[in-house]
C-alpha cells in the first residue's frame, strides 16, 4: 500500500560529505502518480518495496534532458555510501532519500556547481586582502608597544644630552677665552701704568737738577741729563724745561720738539691746564692734561707736567701782561690776566708747599714730558697686540679729556682695523689708573672676529659627536622597532 506510512531513513555522514558542501534539501514525499510519471506504469498495490527500487533505478540511470546533466557520483556510488538496511523496503527507501538529495531541480543552474566550486582568482583575492589586512594591523601594532617607546626617549635623551653638553663646553670654552684674553689685557694694562710711571719719573729727575741750579742751568747741563734719561726711559720722546712756564730747553729723542719760546700761560689751549697742574701740587707730583694735539705738531701725546717751586722764585709770575719772550701776542694767545693786584692774586700767585725745611716757595718752572703716541705704545707692545694675536683694542679717558678729542668720546688710540669712533663688540675693559698724575684711563680688547670663533679642531669633534649620536640612536630605534614588529608578527595566529 502506497499510503502507507514511510519508512524512516537514517543519514550517515560519510567523507564525501566533509569534502563537498552542499545544499540540503527535505525529500520529497513520492506519490504513485510520481512513480507512474518515472516509469510510465502503475505498480500493482501488493507489490513488496523492493520492485519500487527498478523505477527508482531508471530514474537515477535515465535523468531528464531538459538542464544540464546532473553533477556528481554515480548513482551506484551515492546509493553504496549510505548505510546499509535491513530489509530491501529500507534500502529503496535510502535510494530515494540519496536521490533527492543529490538531484537537483531540472530547471535553472545546478546548485552543486555554484556551491562546491569557488574560482580559484577568488580565493587569491580573499587571501590577499586578508593577508594586506594582518601587514597593516602588524605594521602599526609596533606603536603601541612601549619598548618603542622606551627607545625613542633613550635617543631623545642622548640628543639632548649631547646637545647640552655641547652648549656647556662651548660657553665654558668661551668663559676660559674671555679669561685669557683679560688677563693678558691686564697685563698690558699694568705695563701701560708702568711706562707712564716711567715718564713722570723723568720729570721729577729734571725738577731736581732745576732746584740745585735754578736760574744757573744751561742748555748743556739739561741736554746731558735729558739725553741719559730717555736713553734708559723709553718711550718718551722729549723732555722740556720751562721757567715761569715759557719753554727755554727742549730735548727730543727722535728730533721732534716744540718750539722753545712757547707761554703756557698766554695759550688759549694750555693756560687752564698749567694753572691747574701748579694748584693740584702737592697732591699730585704731575698732572696729564690731555692726552692732546702737540702745539706746532698736530699729533695727539701725552704731556706729563711736574711744577718746581723753590724759595728763590718771585711771588708773583714775572711775565708780560701782552707780550711771550719779547714778541707780541699771536692768534692763538691771549692775556696774561694778572694787570691788576686783585688779577694777579688770582691768576699769577701760587704758593709753594713747605718741603726738604724750606719755607715760603713758589712756583719756579715746570719739568715737562712729552710722549707722543707711537713712542709712548711702542715699549707696552700694543701693535703685537693687534698684528700677532688679531685682537682689536682701544684707550680711552673716561672723564674730563681734552676737548681736541670730542670727536671720539675720549678715545685717543686704537688698533689700525679699529675706528675711533666706533666701540668694540663686548669687549674686556681694564682700568689704567695713575692716582699720582691724575690718569683714569680704559683699555678695552676684543677679538678682531668677535668672540663666536670657533677652532677648527672643536668645530671637527662636535660634528663627529652629532654625527656618530643620529646613526647610533638610529640604529638602535630601527632594531628596536624591527624586533617588536617582529615578535607582534609571530605572536599572531595565520600572520
Amino acid at each position: 500500500d502506497t499510503s502507507a506510512a514511510k519508512p524512516t531513513v537514517a543519514r550517515t555522514t560519510t567523507a564525501f560529505d566533509r569534502q563537498v558542501p552542499m545544499r540540503t534539501f527535505s525529500p520529497p514525499t513520492v506519490s504513485p502518480p510520481t512513480m507512474e510519471r518515472l516509469s510510465g506504469t502503475a505498480p500493482p498495490a501488493d507489490a513488496s518495496a523492493a520492485a519500487s527500487l527498478a523505477p527508482a533505478t531508471n530514474a537515477l540511470d535515465d535523468p531528464p534532458t531538459v538542464g544540464p546533466p546532473t553533477v556528481g557520483p554515480p548513482p551506484m556510488a551515492r546509493a553504496s555510501a549510505t548505510a546499509p538496511s535491513a530489509d530491501a523496503s529500507s534500502a529503496s527507501s535510502s535510494a530515494l532519500a540519496t536521490s533527492a538529495l543529490y538531484d537537483p531541480p531540472t530547471v535553472g543552474p545546478p546548485p552543486v556547481e555554484s556551491t562546491t566550486a569557488a574560482p580559484e582568482d577568488a580565493s587569491a583575492a580573499a587571501i590577499s586582502a586578508s593577508g594586506r589586512h594582518r601587514l597593516y594591523r602588524v605594521s602599526l601594532r609596533w606603536l603601541a608597544d612601549r619598548r618603542t617607546w622606551a627607545t625613542a626617549v633613550f635617543i631623545c635623551c642622548v640628543v639632548g644630552i649631547g646637545t647640552w653638553l655641547s652648549i656647556e663646553q662651548d660657553r665654558f670654552m668661551l668663559v676660559a677665552y674671555r679669561s685669557n684674553v683679560q688677563r693678558f689685557a691686564d697685563t698690558y694694562g699694568l705695563n701701560l701704568a708702568e711706562q707712564l710711571r716711567s715718564a713722570v719719573g723723568t720729570t721729577l729727575a729734571v725738577g731736581a737738577l732745576a732746584k740745585v741750579e735754578g736760574d744757573a742751568l744751561t742748555e748743556a747741563n739739561f741736554d746731558l741729563l735729558a739725553n741719559r734719561l730717555l736713553r734708559f726711559y723709553p718711550g718718551i720722546g722729549e723732555l722740556q724745561f720751562s721757567p715761569y712756564g715759557v719753554i727755554k730747553f727742549t730735548h727730543s729723542y727722535s728730533g721732534e720738539s716744540t718750539p722753545p719760546g712757547l707761554s703756557l700761560f698766554h695759550h688759549q689751549l694750555l693756560a687752564s691746564g698749567a694753572r691747574a697742574t701748579i694748584r693740584a701740587y702737592p697732591g699730585r707730583l704731575a698732572t696729564t692734561p690731555g692726552p692732546q694735539e702737540v702745539v706746532g705738531g698736530g699729533d695727539l701725546a701725552v704731556i706729563i707736567r711736574h711744577p718746581i717751586f723753590t724759595t728763590a722764585a718771585p711771588r708773583i709770575l714775572p711775565l708780560n701782561e701782552t707780550q711771550t719772550g719779547g714778541a707780541t701776542l699771536g692768534p692763538n694767545d691771549q692775556e696774561l690776566g694778572c694787570a691788576t693786584e686783585e688779577e694777579a692774586e688770582a691768576n699769577c700767585y701760587f704758593p709753594g708747599p713747605d718741603e726738604d725745611g724750606e719755607t715760603g716757595t713758589h712756583f719756579y718752572a715746570f719739568a715737562t714730558a712729552v710722549s707722543r703716541m707711537d713712542e709712548l705704545l711702542k715699549p707696552v707692545g700694543l701693535k703685537h697686540l693687534h698684528t700677532d694675536q688679531e685682537y682689536e683694542w682701544q684707550l680711552r679717558v673716561t672723564k674730563n679729556w681734552h676737548r681736541s678729542i670730542n670727536g671720539t668720546q675720549g678715545v685717543f688710540a686704537t688698533s689700525p682695523d679699529s675706528p675711533a669712533n666706533v666701540t668694540l663688540s663686548d669687549p674686556v675693559i681694564v682700568n689704567v689708573t695713575v692716582g699720582e698724575i691724575g690718569i683714569d684711563w680704559e683699555f678695552s680688547v676684543s677679538p678682531r672676529g668677535g668672540w663666536a670663533q670657533r677652532d677648527a679642531s672643536f668645530t671637527t669633534q662636535l660634528v663627529l659627536v652629532a654625527v656618530f649620536t643620529v646613526i647610533g640612536g638610529m640604529g638602535m630605534g630601527c632594531a628596536t622597532v624591527a624586533g617588536v614588529r617582529a615578535n607582534y608578527k609571530l605572536s599572531q595566529p595565520n600572520a
